[in-house]
């Protein structure tokens, strides 16, 4: 049944292309546009110096800093704090690379890696401070009300996890063994400078790529709703913010709709992600036994929590 529905899927697809080659050229322009303008320049530094602290073993000198206040207030292992800092940092799909690399480093249990995949893969605070809070909501005075709003939300979303599932989840790293260790160790030892650092470009530039196709993909789907007649405005432009977040944030900013029913949509699709942070972010974690389900899931009370805090900033402001 799975397989049927996503060969008809691919086939409606291509009839969308074929039908409607102008719309669709549109939509793909607007991603590629996306991808090369804001995603490739904004995520690609944070790509490689992420994947080189991996690589380089220097994570102990990152997380010694912070391990104390987010162990206690997390209760993340030392090496489960790196995903929650590069997460906050960066955007969609750095947390979710971050969790894969250590859990397949054995460095972080799989528990633990599905705890913080639920909570430190957000958009990016360049992103929603300049983005969303700025040109699309026009808070040029108060634009890091949005970041505190979609971090914030994303925060209680992982406490929220931890409580739920405080039996199951394992906040200490799996150990490594010592054959395993030296091995590491020969290979850091013996691996050039230059060879690290052009594997991780190529890794980064590989994972980049992917997300541009998404993005690509999923403007296409958010350009044909976009110009479909027969919607009501509020799914129409939802429907878009479901898909693609910058297409969906940048068409409502256009609507008609209140500044309290932008701000509420905006910043819940923003912490909900859209369909095509989804796909990057199931792309990283595919090979790691990750649950995209619970991924979705906690991504969708996210989203309900950011509305919420939304609806009462727009009252209280």
């Amino acid at each position: 049944m799975k397989k049927i529905l996503t060969s008809l899927l691919i086939v409606c697809f291509l009839l969308l292309l074929l039908t409607f080659p102008s719309l669709s050229l549109h939509g793909a322009k607007t991603g590629l546009m996306l991808w090369f303008e804001t995603v490739l320049p904004t995520l690609l530094p944070f790509m490689i110096i992420s994947s080189l602290i991996m690589q380089l073993n220097v994570t102990d000198c990152l997380t010694s800093f912070f391990y104390p206040v987010l162990g206690k207030l997390f209760g993340l292992s030392k090496e489960g704090c790196y995903p929650f800092i590069i997460g906050m940092l960066s955007g969609y799909p750095v947390g979710a690379k971050a969790c894969t690399d250590l859990i397949e480093k054995n460095k972080i249990s799989k528990e633990e890696g599905q705890y913080l995949l639920c909570f430190c893969n957000n958009a990016s605070p360049m992103f929603v401070i300049s983005f969303i809070g700025t040109q699309c909501l026009h808070m040029d005075r108060n634009p890091f009300l949005i970041l505190a709003i979609i971090y914030g939300s994303a925060i209680l979303t992982g406490i929220l996890y931890r409580i739920l599932y405080r039996k199951k989840l394992s906040s200490h790293a799996n150990c490594i063994s010592a054959m395993e260790t030296a091995t590491q160790l020969k290979t850091f030892q013996t691996s050039p400078a230059f060879a690290i650092l052009d594997q991780t470009i190529v890794k980064a530039f590989e994972i980049l790529v992917k997300a541009g196709g998404y993005i690509i993909l999923f403007s296409i789907l958010a350009e044909t709703v976009l110009r479909l007649p027969f919607l009501p405005a509020t799914i129409r432009y939802f429907s878009i913010g479901f898909l693609e977040i910058t297409t969906g944030s940048a068409a409502i900013s256009l609507s008609t709709f209140s500044f309290a029913k932008k701000t509420v949509l905006t910043n819940a699709l923003t912490a909900f992600g859209g369909l095509s942070s989804h796909a990057q972010t199931f792309s990283v974690i595919i090979h790691s036994g990750l649950s995209m389900k619970k991924y979705f899931i906690f991504k969708c009370i996210n989203a309900c929590i950011a509305g919420i805090c939304s609806l009462l900033l727009v009252y209280t402001i």
